[in-house]
């Protein structure tokens, strides 16, 4: 991650940031249950988006599995590899379930 902070054109993240919110909520625009398998992976400690909100969607995404990590931030795939990499194995494996 180091390399590509210490890279990066500030004045090109400037014009990603300004657009970078969606235009509408996808659960707003898809009123049905997604109800495929899905993870919900939040740092307990990300300053950035938090992890409270997320919960208000489980009766979005009924085949969720929503996990807070502690000792993590906004990059917990950085922050706890080895539990987020079984997360997203998890997840895989009931992505190819029936």
């Amino acid at each position: 991650m180091l390399p590509g902070l210490r890279g990066a054109d500030p004045s090109v993240l400037d014009r990603i940031e300004a657009g970078y919110g969606l235009s509408a909520e996808p659960e707003a625009i898809h009123p049905e249950p997604f109800t495929a398998p899905s993870l919900f992976l939040f740092g307990r400690q990300d300053d950035v988006v938090g992890f409270e909100d997320g919960w208000s969607f489980r009766d979005h995404y009924p085949r969720a599995s929503y996990v807070v990590l502690d000792a993590a931030g906004h990059n917990a795939h950085l922050e706890r590899p080895s539990l987020t990499g079984a997360l997203i194995s998890d997840w895989l494996l009931r992505m190819d379930a029936p």
